[in-house]
């Protein structure tokens, strides 16, 4: 298929989420690996403006490999590290992390999209190890009520991931 802008707008909102955390594992900095990511988009609009025609086959397989060379190279630039050459494959345990980035991304997503108690309280106990009489103390509220909220977001992403495991294998 041919890349268009509007194919990249497309991709850049389907998977800038998923190529920034697979873009981490090479380049271990979150904002190193937007900057990488970032980048490749850069450079597929740029080659669009002006207007030389790329054809590619797999857009979110194109991505990652060009996401790897382009961490690669940042690592061989900025640190002075040989990572290898560019190829144009990637192998099956670099597909295995770019489907593990997506699988992250994905819940990413809907940990986004609870509600602001649940995800605080969610994020609050699962990243930063707090105790629910901590979070109560820091949000104003009861050891219940962090409770509550607590096995309301894991409903939440539970329903999540069984809706997108029956509309693949129900």
């Amino acid at each position: 298929m041919e890349v268009t802008i509007q194919l990249i707008e497309k991709s850049f909102r389907a998977y800038y989420r998923a190529l920034c955390l697979y873009a981490w594992d090479v380049v271990k900095s979150e904002a190193d690996a937007e900057d990488v990511v970032q980048g490749v988009f850069a450079e597929m609009l740029e080659r669009c403006a002006e207007g030389k025609r790329q054809e590619v086959e797999d857009v979110r397989r194109y991505l990652a490999v060009s996401v790897r060379n382009a961490g690669r190279r940042w690592l061989r630039d900025r640190q002075g590290r040989e990572t290898g050459v560019d190829v144009e494959e990637l192998s099956a345990e670099e597909e295995e992390r770019v489907e593990r980035a997506e699988r992250e991304a994905r819940l990413w997503d809907w940990v986004d999209a609870l509600p602001e108690r649940q995800r605080e309280v969610l994020l609050a106990v699962k990243q930063e190890g707090l105790s629910y009489k901590e979070i109560a103390a820091s949000l104003g509220v009861s050891e219940r009520t962090v409770a509550s909220h607590l096995r309301r977001a894991v409903s939440s992403l539970r329903r999540a991931a069984v809706k997108v495991y029956l509309f693949f294998f129900g």
